[in-house]
């Protein structure tokens, strides 16, 4: 779908067609762990953007492009391991909906960017962003981006040593989000983050049987969707967890005599 809406835009010459395609199509592949071509479309999506002829696009399909198209080139940037640039650009994101006064797209930034802070380990930051989300939620009556910013500010608080607070908040976070149905209707990519930062902070709690099953769960979530843009992360932690735990073995198969 996203490369025919660029096929189609590129036949009749239509810019607005293709920076929503560009778009489309580096969220898309991103989600998918295609981290170099999602980058690609992104950034040409960023150069073809004009404000003065595609800004009632904001309109048009509820968020600003560019600015949702810098949130995910944040994400990618992240991923492709470049923290610094990522973490530039997901400010850059927050700061262009700011001057728009457009909340939705405020809160989509928000809530990108917040995926890139708990990553990267800014949770001054994280902590702000996440009161922030919760607010514009609450105010404007987004229910599931309201779970998202308590699930941050949950994080934030395992972090800073209330533990057991912060799961408190991280469960109702995960709770209020799913309550919407949103997992029905758009992509299941934020499911294995989630899951990923209750399994740590069960893993601060020294719950770890917990925290294994969490990661076990994003796992198979992200087997059965194709959505793999956070199956390197979960690995990484499943990895730690089984070392700090000292229950790393090998495979009876790997170790039987032949």
């Amino acid at each position: 779908m996203d490369e025919g809406l660029l096929q189609l835009s590129r036949q009749r010459g239509g810019s607005a067609g293709l920076v929503l395609g560009h778009l489309c199509s580096g969220r898309s592949l991103m989600l998918a762990g295609e981290f170099p071509p999602s980058r690609s479309h992104l950034d040409a999506g960023l150069a073809l953007y004009d404000p003065n002829s595609h800004r009632s696009l904001t309109q048009q399909t509820g968020s600003d492009p560019q600015v949702v198209s810098q949130g995910w080139l944040g994400l990618v940037l992240l991923c492709l391991g470049f923290p610094e640039q990522a973490s530039a650009r997901s400010r850059a994101a927050v700061e262009a909906a700011r001057r728009l006064a457009h909340p939705p797209s405020l809160a989509s930034s928000l809530s990108i960017g917040a995926r890139v802070l708990s990553l990267i380990g800014d949770d001054a930051t994280l902590e702000e962003w996440g009161g922030q989300l919760v607010a514009v939620a609450t105010e404007h009556s987004y229910p599931h981006w309201r779970g998202e910013g308590t699930a941050f500010r949950g994080w934030v608080n395992d972090i800073i040593g209330a533990v057991a607070e912060g799961i408190s908040l991280l469960l109702d976070g995960i709770a209020a989000y799913r309550a919407t149905g949103a997992e029905l209707y758009i992509p299941h990519h934020l499911v294995p983050h989630h899951l990923a930062l209750l399994a740590s902070a069960c893993d601060i709690a020294a719950q770890f049987a917990e925290a294994m099953s969490l990661l076990d769960n994003a796992l198979r979530i992200v087997e059965r969707t194709g959505e793999r843009w956070f199956a390197a992360e979960l690995y990484r932690r499943k990895g730690e967890l089984q070392l700090r735990r000292g229950a790393a073995r090998l495979p009876r198969s790997c170790t039987a005599r032949p």
